[in-house]
């Protein structure tokens, strides 16, 4: 998810591929990491510009990285890929968003709602005028005409966290405001998405690292320096001391079972989610495995008994680097 919700006019689209040798079934290049579901709904098109709908699919059978669709769309001729957006989702997730019914801006926002019930995401937000510690958001508006985004998450707010920047939306900015709606609509439904390695949780740790650069080294390799950062679950960084130090991670999987592990970073402030780590595929794109085999999706990540380095070492992914607004004196993100 883009960094900056503003991106998000454009819908989420995942390429989709007919099995030539099963009719009307469909492999789509997206997952349980990407948080789709069996019994969710998506909409076909044969442009990556959206503009030709030719019909719908549905999910089936659910994998790590890719899931098996079926549906009957409109096509005079099967292209080799297409692309899904999603229209619906079985296990249907509702943004709650707090705004006190004595707020000027309450009727406006109702209506902005309103006028947006066919959209996918909008349909699934929740005014609530009751208690803000039941809401995902807080949104109120201010004399001059602008919008506050209050964050209610709990460990945000214990640390200074209390507010999204972006402060120069407007109350008639209609377009904007849709458009961070639905950035946060997926953005809460990610965060709350269950862990799906729920077997083996207690033997799985995580430690962080500065990372120092190769070129300070006489090895081509980065190497972690000083000691773990993650203290009881929590990670604090200082970036009064020097900004531009950069951070990795490793995994820990104390357990004989291996894994496939999915690390996403949640950026509470500005709805970004930065995928640290993906599992990389194995099999060719349309191949059709049986249902039950989970197996074929994915290249194990964290092995029994080992570890999964970012940011140094043999890892793939590269390190980490942290930096808050200007206006800003903390940030929070979750790394799930």
């Amino acid at each position: 998810q883009s960094p900056q919700p503003e991106h998000h006019a454009v819908p989420i689209q995942y390429d989709i591929c007919a099995v030539p040798e099963n009719p009307n079934t469909y492999t789509l290049q997206a997952g349980l990491v990407h948080g789709v579901v069996t019994g969710a709904e998506f909409t076909l098109y044969t442009d990556k510009s959206l503009t030709l709908d030719v019909g719908s699919v549905f999910c089936q059978c659910t994998g790590l990285l890719t899931a098996h669709c079926t549906g009957s769309p409109r096509l005079p001729e099967k292209p080799q890929t297409m692309y899904a957006v999603e229209k619906s989702d079985k296990q249907e997730h509702r943004l709650r968003i707090f705004i006190d019914q004595r707020d000027p801006f309450y009727p406006t926002l109702k209506g902005l709602l309103n006028d947006w019930r066919d959209d996918a995401t909008i349909r699934t937000v929740l005014l609530v005028s009751s208690n803000s510690a039941d809401a995902d958001l807080a949104i109120s508006s201010t004399r001059d005409g602008l919008v506050r985004f209050g964050i209610t998450e709990e460990t945000s707010r214990q640390h200074g966290l209390t507010r999204m920047p972006f402060y120069n939306v407007r109350t008639r900015d209609s377009e904007q405001l849709i458009s961070i709606l639905r950035a946060a609509s997926d953005f809460y439904k990610h965060l709350d998405t269950p862990n799906l390695g729920v077997a083996v949780p207690q033997q799985i740790t995580i430690e962080c690292f500065k990372v120092t650069p190769p070129f300070l080294r006489s090895s081509w390799i980065p190497e972690p320096e000083g000691q773990n950062l993650n203290v009881e679950g929590t990670i604090y960084i200082d970036l009064n001391e020097r900004a531009r130090d950069a951070y990795g991670y490793r995994i820990n999987n104390a357990s004989s079972t291996p894994l496939y592990a999915a690390v996403l970073y949640f950026d509470m402030s500005n709805l970004a989610i930065v995928p640290y780590c993906i599992p990389t595929m194995k099999t060719r794109f349309h191949s059709l495995p049986p249902p039950e085999d989970e197996s074929w999706a994915a290249a194990v990540s964290l092995p029994a008994n080992g570890a999964l380095t970012i940011g140094f070492g043999d890892a793939v992914s590269p390190a980490r680097t942290y930096a808050v607004l200007e206006d800003q004196e903390v940030d929070v993100g979750f790394l799930r």
